[in-house]
């Protein structure tokens, strides 16, 4: 049996899936992250074991991270200690900007 993989409902909001300029790959990374932020109202996972659950290298996953922050479609929030490593990182879906597709509100 192939890893295991959650069983939570995914949500995928119109504006991202309606969004030309995210890759379809972007978009089903947003519907795992709401899935997995379900539990403690944020991701946690890191990019490894999402690139693990899609069969994609871990840079793709921050790429997709990264335009989905840009588009302002989730929120990344990092906690560092006083070395500047990373301690932890929660990703928030939801919608951050105030027009993320260029629309009027």
């Amino acid at each position: 049996m192939g890893k295991e993989k959650p069983g939570y409902w995914a949500v995928l909001p119109a504006s991202v899936r309606y969004d030309e300029s995210l890759p379809a790959n972007a978009k089903l990374l947003y519907a795992e992250l709401s899935a997995l932020a379900q539990v403690d109202g944020y991701c946690w996972a890191s990019n490894q074991h999402l690139g693990e659950l899609f069969g994609v290298d871990k840079k793709t996953v921050s790429r997709l991270i990264s335009m989905l922050a840009d588009r302002g479609y989730i929120r990344v929030d990092v906690e560092r200690n006083d070395a500047g490593q990373v301690v932890r990182r929660k990703v928030f879906t939801g919608l951050f900007s105030v027009n993320p597709i260029g629309e009027e509100n």
